[in-house]
């Protein structure tokens, strides 16, 4: 379905089969927010497990790994 946010937000969601990766970047002035739906990841050396979440500001790249399949929502926010 669809669904209609009345703010500056973008929402994406993954499935990360089980040894991949995935690289997100936020732009300058953008806030994230990531949800693990479901499975087990890791960024750097912190695990993420189903129902974890995690704030992310000012300009970042960082890269997401799983030894088994993860699925995840990114939420892309103005910073305020």
């Amino acid at each position: 379905g669809t669904v209609t946010i009345y703010q500056d937000t973008w929402i994406s969601a993954a499935v990360l089969e089980a040894g991949h990766s995935l690289n997100l970047e936020l732009a300058p002035g953008r806030a994230g927010w990531l949800e693990v739906a479901q499975g087990e990841l890791w960024l750097h050396e912190q695990p993420l497990t189903e129902g974890d979440g995690l704030a992310v500001f000012g300009s970042a790249q960082f890269t997401l790994t799983t030894p088994t399949t993860a699925e995840i929502l990114w939420f892309d926010l103005p910073d305020v």
